[in-house]
């Protein structure tokens, strides 16, 4: 099964997708939209912040696993993220990401912790590969 993004668009800046998940085999579907400022209606995250959560949310995730697999306690933990962006407002120098930690968590483990987070595919996509972005079009049948 092959990991399919799809959009459309029911009006206004609004833009549904749907994902089909090789992983959990569902098709999962989201929204994003624009806010009033720029033309949309403020309904739903913009692409741009929806990126920024898949971002945060994926290091999160593999951060929680391996509190978890460590039996440290995940109440506590958080995960946030900053941008510092260039003097054109446009372009972002650094993604900032502050792991808050739970008071008993080990220091020992702190830079394996931060190894894990940099784990995430989103990350990696980021930092270590480069993907090459194919465009191709064809008319609706």
């Amino acid at each position: 099964m092959k990991h399919r993004t799809q959009a459309s668009f029911p009006g206004g800046y609004r833009t549904d997708i749907q994902v089909l998940s090789p992983g959990s085999g569902k098709v999962m579907e989201f929204h994003t939209d624009y806010s009033k400022e720029y033309g949309g209606d403020g309904s739903a995250p913009t692409p741009w912040d929806t990126f920024l959560a898949a971002m945060t949310a994926c290091q999160g995730i593999h951060v929680r696993n391996f509190c978890a697999e460590h039996h440290i306690p995940t109440e506590a933990l958080r995960v946030q993220m900053d941008l510092v962006l260039a003097e054109d407002n446009r372009e972002v120098r650094e993604f900032r990401t502050n792991i808050v930690l739970p008071r008993e968590f080990p220091e020992e483990l702190k830079e394996q912790l931060i190894a894990e987070a940099r784990h995430c595919k989103v990350v990696q996509h980021l930092l270590d590969f480069e993907p090459t972005v194919i465009y191709s079009t064809e008319r609706e049948p």
